[in-house]
């Protein structure tokens, strides 16, 4: 947490996370990951997380790795 310095919480990506995070104003985690590997089925995936908890809300798929910070 901000007040303690200390980690609340961690969470684990199927693929590598190449961007920053964007906080939205329900303050869902949004951050994206990415595999350059072409013979990969898994290229890309938008992670929403719950930011209390770091719990998923949900997952897309996409079929191009994410290296930017969503917008």
């Amino acid at each position: 947490s901000v007040a303690s310095g200390k980690i609340k919480w961690e969470v684990m990506t199927e693929l590598e996370v190449h961007s920053s995070v964007v906080i939205g104003e329900d303050k869902t985690i949004y951050v994206g990951s990415g595999n350059e590997d072409p013979d990969d089925d898994e290229r890309g995936i938008l992670y929403a997380l719950d930011a209390q908890t770091g719990k998923r809300k949900w997952v897309f798929k996409v079929n191009a790795p994410i290296h930017a910070t969503p917008t």
